[in-house]
């Protein structure tokens, strides 16, 4: 029998933590004297950090550079990370998979400091728990490295993992060309 596991998104999927990214973004925007474009909250979702910083120079004029762009983002976003929760279902999926006795792990795009937050904000950090940051790996999503780490820590082929998550079609990894 082929063991199978799951590897699941964080952001969006797991934890409902796309508001506060944007509310983040926001408020260093209005930090920085600039008001928040219409829609924006549409266009970054799914985005890296890097490609929002762009945007934001190409609608808003925006003129900080990236690493203080990065530095304001993640205070604020920090300060509100206590008050994340579960996506609706997420938690019950998960005991599904420990009642299945099913590995998972963790896998996102966003840096070591904010998934640790947020796995501590919603109770899911524990001993054992396989998570890969865009900080563990050279080539961050789309790019398959993400999942190929996840799917080798957890002692795994890729061809043994399900991948679960929130991003656009475009934008998902194929673990098939791994």
């Amino acid at each position: 029998m082929t063991r199978v596991a799951v590897l699941f998104d964080m952001d969006g999927t797991l934890v409902d933590s796309e508001p506060a990214h944007f509310e983040a973004m926001a408020e260093v925007l209005r930090l920085h004297g600039h008001a928040v474009p219409e829609g924006l909250a549409g266009m970054v979702t799914g985005m890296t950090g890097a490609d929002c910083h762009a945007l934001l120079g190409r609608l808003s004029g925006f003129k900080p550079s990236f690493e203080d762009y990065v530095r304001d983002k993640y205070g604020f976003y920090l300060a509100a990370a206590s008050e994340l929760a579960m996506r609706p279902g997420a938690q019950a999926a998960l005991d599904a998979l420990q009642d299945g006795a099913i590995p998972w792990a963790i896998v996102s795009n966003s840096d070591r400091m904010l998934v640790d937050a947020n796995l501590r904000a919603v109770g899911l950090q524990r001993p054992g728990l396989v998570s890969v940051s865009r900080n563990d790996v050279r080539d961050g999503k789309p790019e398959a490295e993400p999942y190929l780490r996840a799917a080798y820590l957890l002692g795994l082929a890729p061809s043994d993992c399900i991948v679960v998550g929130t991003a656009c079609p475009a934008r998902s990894p194929d673990l098939r060309r791994a």
